[in-house]
């Protein structure tokens, strides 16, 4: 969902709702309601509809993505040393999170949304990430 309000809009704002992902701020936040005034743009990602496991969002380009047997991995690709937030469609909260195969925390799950954020420096040879579920 792509939203923008012109300066010499009619009657002003324009309000989004849903369960949106704002893509165009780095946390990739999960929004209820946003309002886009004048001059403003937005980028959503619409979660309606999306599968129960799944790559919402990512500031890397993501390679080699597979779900299978309770286990997500794939390749994360970014400049070097640029911070990448990752955003999962993940129901249950990880057993362990491992980045080039060492476990890290640097990770938050909502068990209530079914969300998972992870962060990790970028790689432009690739970042090797596994999300192990839980129980």
């Amino acid at each position: 969902l792509i939203g923008a309000v012109l300066d010499e809009a009619e009657g002003g704002d324009w309000t989004a709702s849903g369960r949106l992902v704002d893509l165009l701020d780095a946390d990739l936040p999960l929004v209820r309601e946003r309002r886009v005034a004048p001059g403003q743009v937005a980028w959503f990602r619409d979660l309606e509809g999306a599968k129960a496991i799944a790559l919402v969002a990512s500031a890397s380009r993501v390679r080699d993505w597979r779900a299978e047997g309770g286990t997500v991995a794939y390749v994360s690709e970014a400049p070097a040393r640029t911070p990448v937030r990752t955003l999962l469609r993940l129901p249950a909260r990880p057993a362990r999170v491992l980045i080039d195969g060492a476990a890290s925390d640097d990770w938050t799950h909502d068990e209530a949304e079914g969300l998972l954020w992870l962060s990790h420096p970028g790689s432009p040879t690739g970042t090797a990430v596994e999300v192990v579920a839980g129980s």
